[in-house]
């Protein structure tokens, strides 16, 4: 079986229990015999916004595919501007669909829904391959992945007047532009020595 996992990518640019969770069931499934193949949000583009996917090689040691320009991963930062997180991908279902023609995967395993466009979701129903989903974070339902309200509190009754409050704080798009990009780990690079 051709198995593809959606994460939100590997260390060091990504940790955490999804992350490891995704990780060691990868490598269980390998062990079992089965084709497995990641795939993630890359870093945004300043030359382009056109989105791409582009093969990653060994991430990990998976197979792994990189989609340049996903929708930003707001991870536990919140949305400000909901819209901007709404917007459907340029590539649409065409370019997506021929992703998973070329490729014959049987499932794709959603890790998380941030950064996925809605098309990669109906280009793989439209070609047979089957969704599975385990929610490691709360993103579909709370914009901070996490039921945490600005003041700390676990969110009990989520409306739209709450979460607007919540996010108010959330931090701009620049700022989640250049904490999802290789430049992030540039600076920490430098900042270690």
């Amino acid at each position: 079986m051709r198995v593809l996992h959606y994460i939100l990518g590997f260390p060091p640019m990504r940790s955490g229990g999804l992350t490891k969770y995704a990780i060691d069931l990868m490598h269980a499934q390998k062990l079992l015999g089965h084709d497995v193949f990641a795939i993630y949000p890359g870093n945004p583009s300043l030359f382009s916004w056109k989105i791409s996917i582009y093969n990653d090689g060994l991430c990990c040691g998976i197979p792994s595919y990189k989609i340049r320009n996903a929708l930003l991963l707001p991870l536990l930062h919140g949305i400000k501007d909901a819209r901007s997180f709404m917007a459907e991908s340029n590539a649409g279902l065409d370019f997506f669909a021929d992703f998973f023609k070329n490729n014959h995967f049987n499932v794709l395993h959603v890790h998380t829904l941030m950064g996925l466009p809605v098309s990669f979701l109906l280009a793989a129903k439209e070609n047979g391959v089957r969704i599975v989903y385990t929610s490691h974070d709360y993103y579909g339902l709370c914009p901070k992945a996490n039921f945490i309200n600005h003041s700390g509190n676990l969110c009990e009754e989520a409306s739209p007047e709450k979460c607007a409050k919540c996010n108010a704080s959330a931090k701009p798009l620049w700022y989640l532009w250049l904490r999802n990009s290789k430049l992030l780990l540039f600076v920490k690079r430098i900042l270690k020595r």
